[in-house]
């Protein structure tokens, strides 16, 4: 995933930060009672002072996944909904065409 990261970073103007991906244990994460049916993590924890990011995870992460959670970072004010998903969606459909 380090390759899709890495490309995704490019494509969206992140050169400049250091992001990593790490896995955790799902043990670790105390979801809310309002985040729904999910039984699964995927996050960013990000600081926009020193540009580092990492994207925590207890399931396989995939590229739309990742490129999710590097929107969050480029939007930090916006809240997740439906609009990520399709930016998300529109995104990897138009650099599927360029290639």
């Amino acid at each position: 995933m380090k390759d899709i990261l890495e490309l995704w970073k490019s494509r969206l103007g992140l050169n400049s930060w250091s992001i990593n991906i790490e896995p955790i244990n799902s043990e670790q994460v105390m979801m809310p009672d309002d985040i729904g049916d999910d039984d699964y993590f995927i996050g960013v924890s990000y600081d926009h002072n020193i540009h580092k990011a990492t994207i925590y995870h207890d399931v396989p992460l995939d590229e739309a996944s990742i490129v999710h959670e590097l929107n969050h970072i480029i939007f930090p004010h916006v809240e997740c909904g439906p609009w990520n998903d399709k930016l998300v969606g529109y995104l990897i459909a138009i650099h599927t065409e360029e290639n």
